[in-house]
């Protein structure tokens, strides 16, 4: 900037100096305004820059948002998939809790069961249930005692088979010595099944925790993907910086136009000057006045120009941030193609963990009908056990003769019931060839009543009173008339289960006939031992029966509410997804009274399926006792979602109920959509079925229908019982 002139007198002013100095202020001002200029046009197509890359941020972010939206929603396929095997899994564990604390209970039972000495001292190489060896050692050849001669045979069966040899006193005295039914148990054979239960539930864990990380992975990496998108804010305001830009180059315009116009001024003022016109004081002190003000324009011209150049740096910075982050997101599309090879392999993995954790889940229901078969096995054990102390018992009423003969014959007198002092007959009788000598052991009198009200309790009687079978005289035979009568009864009971025998299997036949239809799902809650409380939330679970169709392709599932003679109560709840495995109810008091005789159905229609709960128990109910199921209106219940009952197409005649089978006939054939009834989960093996079990697995879900035994108790009790037992006086 140049210096300002020195301040001098009208009378020393000198216009040439005057108009040198507004020269070089001109030119000073056109390279400044010349400056900016080109600093403005330069921001102008910076700012364009700018607004583009944030365009192509914008665009390229939401692209890659939109791409985390759809690979969270296969994060969660994932995760839902592995949830579902896990309540599977789990249903499965809640299983194998049950049939082994079955098992233990048994077990325990037969623990507190004390066995005589004498039942295995005399055979101390043989288990009271014959070693029960098992499956894989071979069978043992049983030791045969040394024949004996006849005269032996005859010496030592005297007494009605009574061992004379008797043990030490002391030793059974003592109970705490005496072995139990449980130390003849196979207890290698329970702990290689409870292994292999416990193997394979291993094995199976560890093929689930092959992709156990797979959704926190696939959460964490989405979740570092999104925090490192760039924000898509604007950091420079592009109307600002060209709004200002504007308003300081119409200012540094204004100042050197006032430039120019000086120039002009003084330019004229030295031609004239030179043309020797002489000026007065007043214009010398004017153009004076002006030149010193030159300096200050120049000065604003530069902070101006400085002003346009920060805005053209400021928008340089944003362009660079803008293609830093259109870097970023670059690199982060190429992470997202990455993630989506990953993330296929995952779905591939998981689709093969999930068709082989379904198997092994197979495996495991299979393994755990063995657990059940042996409780049922040692069940059974301890039943014969007791029938065995009774048997001994019956064998030796020959010996409380002899005793009541000896403690009462004398003092009755000799003209009443003569023959009553009269042994029976006496017989020789000697063991076979090669047969080894019936010993019988002694039963204390506890261990006999314990026997007989556990076999009374398993026949149906109740405890302390005798089966018409246990009615016999001291000489061990029935009275004439009793005998022909039961003789009689055994003769028409056998032709009556001969007819039913052969009407059920001509209706079975039929049923074979109409086809079964696989089931989708198994109930697991409600069962046949499930008590609901009324007034309060129920949960009804299920679980995949591992078959095709697959449970989760079916949606809208219906749980109905049945009673009595297949009278419908209502809807439990309606488009339930079958893949969630469990719905929470709601049963209303005022619905009936207190019965063991209610039951679910599961209707499903993509694909058509129905499926039959166990009937169980609803206590807590309201209503009274007179209060009939069948008659109850049908939707009684308070279920919102409810949408009534699904009537029958023609009223049936008859209903037989059988393990897993419904068998209806009726008036006239109407075309009905075919029906599955999943009993309960099996208890025991393939060989030994109950009344909630089908013979084979195949056929656990593939019935035709569903039927009440009420009719047929009825009828037996109060029509054919009543005539047999008529028959039986008449006679």
């Amino acid at each position: 900037m140049s210096a300002s002139p020195p301040v001098q007198h009208p009378g020393q002013i000198d216009i040439v100096s005057l108009a040198h100095h507004s020269e070089e202020a001109l030119k000073r001002g056109e390279a400044l305004c010349s400056r900016a200029s080109t600093c403005s046009n330069a921001s102008a197509q910076d700012a364009f820059d700018v607004l583009a890359l944030n365009a192509k941020v914008e665009w390229i972010s939401d692209a890659v948002v939109e791409q985390l939206k759809l690979a969270a929603s296969v994060a969660k396929s994932i995760e839902e998939k592995r949830s579902r095997l896990e309540k599977q899994t789990q249903a499965w564990d809640t299983l194998r809790a049950q049939s082994t604390s079955a098992l233990d209970t048994t077990l325990e039972s037969l623990g507190s069961q004390v066995v005589p000495p004498d039942f295995h001292d005399t055979l101390s190489d043989s288990s009271l249930f014959g070693s029960q060896p098992s499956d894989s050692e071979p069978e043992v050849p049983r030791k045969t005692a040394t024949a004996l001669s006849q005269s032996q045979s005859a010496a030592s069966l005297n007494g009605n088979g009574r061992h004379k040899n008797k043990k030490d006193r002391s030793r059974k005295q003592d109970r705490r010595r005496w072995k139990t039914l449980r130390d003849f148990a196979d207890e290698r054979a329970i702990e290689d099944a409870l292994e292999t239960i416990e193997d394979d539930r291993a094995v199976l864990e560890d093929i689930m925790n092959t992709t156990a990380d797979y959704p926190t992975t696939l959460h964490n990496t989405l979740t570092a993907i999104r925090d490192g998108l760039p924000r898509v804010d604007e950091q420079v305001s592009i109307e600002r910086v060209l709004t200002d830009q504007e308003r300081v180059s119409g200012t540094m315009a204004e100042q050197l136009e006032s430039l120019a116009e000086h120039y002009d001024k003084m330019e004229n003022a030295c031609k004239e000057h030179e043309h020797g016109e002489a000026f007065v004081e007043e214009d010398l002190l004017e153009m004076n006045r002006d030149t010193d003000e030159l300096p200050a324009i120049i000065s604003e011209l530069e902070d101006s120009c400085a002003i346009i150049e920060r805005n053209q740096d400021e928008l340089l910075g944003a362009k660079r941030v803008s293609q830093e982050k259109l870097q970023v997101l670059h690199t982060t599309m190429d992470d997202l193609e990455e993630l989506g090879d990953i993330m296929g392999e995952m779905l591939e993995q998981q689709q093969n963990v999930e068709h082989t954790s379904i198997d092994h889940l197979t495996n495991l229901h299979q393994q755990l009908l063995t657990i059940e078969d042996l409780e049922h096995r040692y069940t059974a054990y301890q039943a014969s056990f007791h029938k065995l102390l009774i048997e001994i018992a019956r064998r030796q009423e020959r010996q409380v003769r002899e005793d009541f003969n000896a403690e009462h014959g004398s003092h009755l007198p000799s003209d009443i019931c003569l023959y009553i002092e009269n042994p029976p007959t006496r017989w020789e009788v000697v063991p076979f060839d090669g047969d080894s000598i019936e010993t019988l052991p002694d039963v204390d009198n506890d261990l006999l009543v314990q026997a007989k009200d556990a076999v009374a309790r398993e026949e149906g009687h109740a405890p302390g009173t005798e089966s018409p079978l246990q009615t016999a005289d001291a000489t061990g035979s029935l009275p004439a008339t009793h005998l022909a009568a039961y003789n009689l009864f055994s003769i028409i009971t056998s032709y009556c289960i001969r007819f039913i025998m052969m009407s059920f299997f001509t209706l079975a036949t039929l049923a074979a006939v109409a086809g079964t239809v696989e089931a989708i799902l198994y109930p697991t809650q409600p069962v046949q031992n499930t008590v609901l409380q009324a007034g309060k939330t129920a949960s009804i679970r299920w679980i995949d029966d591992g078959k095709s169709p697959q449970m989760w392709e079916s949606h809208e599932m219906h749980i109905e509410l049945y009673g009595g003679e297949d009278a419908h109560l209502g809807t439990l709840a309606s488009n339930v997804d079958p893949a969630s495995l469990s719905a929470e109810v709601w049963i209303t008091p005022e619905l009936a009274s207190n019965s063991s005789d209610f039951y679910i159905r599961f209707i499903g229609k993509h694909p058509s399926f129905t499926v039959y709960s166990s009937r169980f128990t609803v206590t807590g109910m309201a209503g009274s006792d007179s209060t009939n199921i069948s008659t109850i209106p049908v939707g009684a219940l308070t279920n919102p979602d409810a949408s009534g009952a699904i009537p029958y197409k023609t009223a049936p005649i008859f209903t037989i109920v059988l393990p897993g089978t419904t068998l209806t006939s009726s008036q006239l054939p109407v075309q009905t959509p075919t029906t599955i009834s999943a009993p309960s989960l099996p208890s025991h093996g393939s060989e030994a079925k109950s009344p909630e079990q089908p013979e084979k697995a195949s056929q656990r879900n593939g019935v035709v229908g569903r039927v009440d035994m009420e009719k047929l108790k009825f009828r037996l009790v109060f029509i054919l019982w009543p005539a047999l037992m008529g028959i039986t006086m008449a006679m």
